[in-house]
């Protein structure tokens, strides 16, 4: 059964293979694993939460953000080199913010085209206030203080 592991995010299991031998199977969140569902299927994801206590992990489909299945530790196993990994993302093809708001202005322009009363103009830079300086005692006085002020 589960064993102690290295860490709070992750368990260690001993399994037998085939010729009788045990082995030790360590995962961890966040690790693409899969296991097995009761209606007889593998269900694929990652390990999105470990609850010691009860002897269970939960896993997320490929994608979902939320939520997911909690399965005991022994229905969970590695991907094996023939099972589907996780869906490679879709390549979106990228352009420069230069190029993005050329092709904003020539398809949002106006029919006369466009003239400097579209422009927008310069903004003035804001400064900051400088930072007061603080005394033991909070904030000093503008002035800073002096003798008088002095607790005595």
């Amino acid at each position: 059964m589960a064993r102690g592991a290295p860490h709070a995010s992750s368990f260690t299991l001993e399994r037998l293979d085939q010729t009788g031998a045990l082995y030790r199977v360590t995962f961890t969140r966040g690790e693409v694993v899969k296991a097995w569902l009761h209606t007889g299927e593998w269900m694929f994801g990652t390990i999105a939460g470990i609850s010691r206590a009860n002897g269970t992990a939960r896993i997320r489909r490929y994608g979902q953000r939320e939520g997911g299945i909690w399965f005991p530790f022994g229905a969970i196993y590695p991907l094996e080199p023939g099972d589907p990994g996780p869906p490679q993302p879709k390549a979106r093809p990228t352009i420069s913010l230069s190029r993005a708001l050329e092709l904003s202005n020539r398809r949002n322009e106006p029919p006369g085209g466009w003239s400097d009363a579209d422009a927008v103009a310069p903004q003035p830079r804001v400064r900051r206030a400088p930072k007061r300086r603080r005394s033991p005692m909070g904030f000093a006085p503008p002035g800073g203080w002096t003798e008088a002020d002095r607790v005595k």
